[in-house]
């Protein structure tokens, strides 16, 4: 919702379409979040790819190819945000001027870009306490159902979030 609350209404999400339940929970809250969107008509594009450097970009010639340059992604992974980063200024589009971008996953090299890139943080220190009362509850009480334990990112506001022009738009 952070992207539709900037105004933006042509949105992608890029993802390696790897069948895992981070993937999967994460484009069924993104097509969640654009369907309760009532202002206006979202667009949203899932555009998966297979991981590579080629794959990537051929993925994101052929979506700006057909259906124009996207105002707000929400990238995968940090090399992939680095990635689309590099593509799109190649084509004269800037992050947080012509289209604006949220990582799902951080990586200290995306605090040393500008504008700053808004992503999610795990927290490995609250990751580590959760796992250890599991381990000391199954080690208490042997017989306990199978048990899962969600350990949700932090957000990291960044700068790459503003609203942006989003004037270029072909396809």
């Amino acid at each position: 919702g952070m992207l539709l609350s900037k105004g933006h209404h042509f949105l992608c999400m890029l993802t390696t379409g790897r069948p895992n339940a981070g993937e999967k929970l994460t484009e069924l809250g993104f097509r969640n979040a654009c369907r309760a969107h009532r202002s206006e008509a979202v667009e949203l594009e899932i555009v998966s790819h297979n991981g590579s450097l080629d794959g990537l970009c051929r993925s994101l010639a052929r979506l700006l190819d057909v259906k124009g340059a996207p105002t707000g992604f929400l990238v995968s992974g940090p090399h992939e945000t680095l990635t689309l980063i590099s593509w799109m200024a190649q084509r004269n589009l800037r992050m947080g001027v012509d289209y604006a971008l949220i990582s799902r996953s951080d990586d200290t090299f995306l605090s040393h870009l500008t504008p700053t890139v808004p992503c999610y943080r795990r927290d490995h220190k609250k990751f580590s306490v959760a796992l250890t009362r599991l381990i000391q509850r199954i080690s208490s009480e042997p017989n306990i159902p199978p048990t899962s334990v969600k350990v949700l990112p932090e957000f990291k506001p960044g700068k790459a979030l503003m609203p942006v022009s989003g004037k270029y738009r072909q396809g």
